[in-house]
């Protein structure tokens, strides 16, 4: 009985520690996202040195293609890009 009270105060004071940490920055999610009105495509790879054709859906447009690198691209404004996504197609490194 004393081991387990011992085990539940060890938790409930870790606890406490995690509830007084400031909150982490939240990462950006893979694939295409929105913020404040600006379209962004996260290329989410493991290996640096991947860039990937991504299709961009521009309403009342056609589609446009766009080279990306791994980390966040900044595409433009939510008000002409609608979604983006990756099409299967690997660029060379550097892009187009």
């Amino acid at each position: 009985m004393r081991v387990l009270r011992a085990a539940l105060a060890a938790a409930l004071i870790g606890l406490a520690g995690l509830a007084a940490a400031p909150p982490a920055a939240a990462a950006d999610p893979c694939g295409f996202f929105a913020r404040t009105g600006t379209a962004y495509y996260n290329h989410c790879a493991g290996d640096t040195g991947t860039w990937v054709e991504i299709r961009i859906d521009i309403p009342n447009w056609p589609d446009d293609y766009r080279c990306v690198g791994p980390g966040t691209t900044k595409l433009g404004s939510t008000l002409s890009i609608r979604n983006a996504w990756y099409n299967g197609r690997r660029c060379p490194v550097g892009g187009d």
